[in-house]
Order: structure tokens, then sequence, then C-alpha cells
């Protein structure tokens, strides 16, 4: 190996109760060999300028990034394209007379040529998945793709085999980049949400907290199996006297390392900027739909919709048909509020003619929308689309702007706006 409140599916009863171990740092090649001796594992790998999750074979394809990777962890849940059926058309005197549909499974994603498959015929994608080195606010992101994909209301059979048929192991970020907001967003740079198992860097050795009881089960599985492991604390076994007790030793030990996980959190917690009023600005958008901020915060923005393929909880998609005389298949492609045929009707009417409508619909719909329809915002603080957006533009500056616009008592937005921080 190189380098070294509404979201709630977390599903453990807590640390205490499912287990903590200790991994010595030296043997975290050993621990993913581990892994990948037991699960098929996915895993941040280094392809030419960017890193991405992938499936490995070996510690030695894995590239842990200094914080995420440069492609967001959707795409092994959510392809940039796959196929979703495939259809033959029938024809009897030139009319049709019959249509053949065979659903596909959910297997390889076209756009990434990553197998993302599971519950094929094929061996390895049978085993159980894990993926290894995932960043709190990716891990947390899926939450999010959750309550679209996996929903009372709708579920997705490609998304939620794929979502279920994965344990995800997370590393805390002690380092996080000048970029990263998470904090403003209801997360944090050790927090849990959406891992399974997350490991805490605490200098000579990783603190591993199983975060729900299928991190519990995957970690007990390791203990004895991996050089340099071992649990601090174990489940309770019924029926056994004193099961679940730690020995004194093993007690005072995981004290001391709980504690120096939490002078960890504090230190990683501060050395993100300042918050950005991302949770407390939806109320706001309500009534400056028609404000005239937004015909200055959209100029510098050029429409490329980077910001979007890179955000790990943007999830719009587009369904084509492609077909070679009768045969064919239908296509899900991920697709972008930013692009101007995203919402152009038939007709040839476009309810978002310009980039200031597209520009104001992915912030209203992250910040405002998404908190009508699901309870919390569609933003981890991730800060890939600050990293990555070819003008500068950053999302910390345009909602500070929105936030300092004066209300009138009336709900009524004042006219004026200053969008110089943009």
């Amino acid at each position: 190996m190189r380098g070294s409140a509404g979201l709630d599916r977390t599903g453990g009863p807590g640390v205490q109760g499912t287990g903590v171990g200790v991994l010595d740092k030296g043997e975290l090649a050993g621990f993913l060999g581990g892994l990948i001796a037991r699960y098929r594992v996915f895993a941040p790998v280094q392809e030419a300028e960017t890193t991405r999750f992938a499936p490995v074979s070996s510690a030695g394809e894995v590239t842990m990034p200094a914080t995420v990777t440069s492609r967001p962890l959707k795409e092994i849940f959510l392809p940039p394209s796959e196929t979703l059926l495939e259809f033959e058309v029938g024809t009897a005197g030139g009319m049709v007379s019959s249509v053949k549909v065979e659903p596909v499974g959910p297997g390889v994603g076209v756009g990434t040529g990553i197998d993302v498959g599971v519950g094929t015929s094929d061996d390895d994608s049978d085993r159980p998945r894990v993926i290894f080195g995932t960043r709190p606010c990716d891990a947390r992101s899926l939450l999010l793709l959750d309550k679209v994909f996996d929903s009372a209301d709708y579920k997705d059979g490609h998304y939620v085999a794929r979502r279920r048929g994965t344990a995800i192991i997370s590393v805390a970020c002690n380092e996080p980049a000048e970029t990263c907001f998470c904090t403003s967003t209801g997360g944090g740079p050790f927090d849990e949400a959406g891992s399974d198992v997350i490991l805490e860097d605490l200098g000579e050795v990783y603190l591993v907290k199983a975060v729900t009881d299928r991190g519990a089960e995957l970690i007990a599985g390791l203990e004895g199996a991996v050089p340099g492991f071992w649990r601090l604390s174990r489940p309770a076994e019924d029926g056994i006297e004193g099961g679940g007790r730690l020995e004194a030793e093993d007690d005072e030990r995981l004290e001391q390392l709980l504690a120096a996980g939490r002078d960890a959190r504090k230190r990683a917690e501060a050395r993100i900027p300042a918050l950005v009023p991302a949770r407390g600005i939806h109320e706001k958008l309500k009534v400056i739909f028609e404000h005239e901020c937004w015909g200055e915060l959209y100029r510098k923005c050029l429409g490329c919709a980077a910001c979007a393929y890179l955000c790990p909880t943007c999830h719009c998609f587009d369904i084509a048909d492609e077909a070679i005389d009768s045969k064919g298949r239908r296509v899900r492609c991920w697709d972008a509020c930013m692009f101007p045929m995203f919402t152009l009707h038939a007709s040839g009417h476009n309810p978002r003619p310009g980039r200031k409508e597209r520009f104001r619909q992915r912030v209203m719909h992250k910040f405002s929308y998404f908190v009508e329809n699901n309870g919390d915002i569609a933003c981890v603080g991730c800060g890939r689309c600050i990293e990555n957006c070819p003008v500068n533009m950053d999302i910390r500056s345009v909602l500070a702007s929105l936030d300092a616009i004066s209300i009138s008592p009336d709900s009524s937005a004042s006219p004026a706006v200053s969008a110089g921080a943009v």
C-alpha cells in the first residue's frame, strides 16, 4: 500500500456494544489482505491524474489520497452509464408483432469500465463487497442517495442490490483539505454516519470502530486472521456468563484509545474553515427565488457540470434506447441540471433557458428542494466542486452571499445583494 439528524441508517447499537479493535499501522497491508481474502474489495486506486474506487486484488494496488478521491464514491453504486434492459422487436407484415424485454442485472458500469455488479453468475461478483478507504463525507453521501433510490416510495433495483450487498469501511480525516466544509453540512471529519466500520488514525495504531452490526461481524471475522489486529471488546454471548465484559487491562487500554480518538477529532474539526450557512439557508431560499442576486451569482459559471458529475450526491440521469435493427438496449446515463437540454421539452419550450436559471436550480435543489422532500440538504461538504471548478467558483461563497441578503418583515427579499465574494 502506498501513502497512507436526518441520517440514521447506521443500524448499530453503538461502539461499546458492537466492538472496537486496534490495528498496528504497519499491518495495514495485512489488514487489506485479510479483507481481500474474504470479500470483493473496492479501494482507492490511482489512474493517471485521478484517484477513484475500483476492485483490488492486492494491497499494493491501493493508493490512499490525503482526503477524498478525485472521483466520487457514487459511481460504484450508480455508474455513469449502465444498461437497464435489452429488447428485441419482432415484426410481421411490416408491423410490430412482438417485443421481447430482458431485464439486465446490475453489472459493469459502461462509462467507467469498472465491474460494479453484484449477484451475477461470476464467482467473484457473488462475493460480499467491502469498500475500504471511504472518507466520512462520501459514506454520508450514501445515506442521502438512499433517500432517492431506496425510499419507501421508490426502490431502484440496481442501486439497492449494490447498496445492500456492500459494507463500508471509512478512514477518518485527520487533516481535512482547505476546500472541506463537512462540519457545515451536518457531518465531520470523524463522522460515522453511513459507515459500517471506521478507522481512526492515532499515530502508531488505527482505532477500528464497528458502527453497525454488519461492521461488528466484519471485524470479528478478521480477529486472529490478520497480524497486528485485535479486538478490545466483544459482543455479549447469550448464555455465557460474563460475555461482553472486557478484561481490566483491555478496558483501560480502550478508554485511553477512545480519549485519543476524541482528541484527534477535535484537532481535525479545528482545521476546517469557519462554518458556512449550508443547513440554515433553506427558509431564505424559498423567498428569494426571483431575487436579482441570481443575475450576479451565476455569471462566472460556465455550465460545464463538473461540479455535478463530481458531487457525491448529485443523481440526475437520462434514459435512452439504443438499437441496431431489431435489437437494442435501454441505457441510464448521468445527466446534470446545468445542461440546457436537461429540461428541454419536446415542444421546444425550456423552463430553464439560461445559465442563470440552471445555476439557481442547482443551488435550490441542494439546499431547499431536497430539504423539503427528504429532510436534509443534498451536500456533504466534500469540496470536490470547489477543487475542480475551472473558474474557481466556491459554493461556500455563494451560500454566504445568499445568506447576506436582507429579508423584509413581510418575507419578500430586498433588492440589494452583495456577490463580491463569489
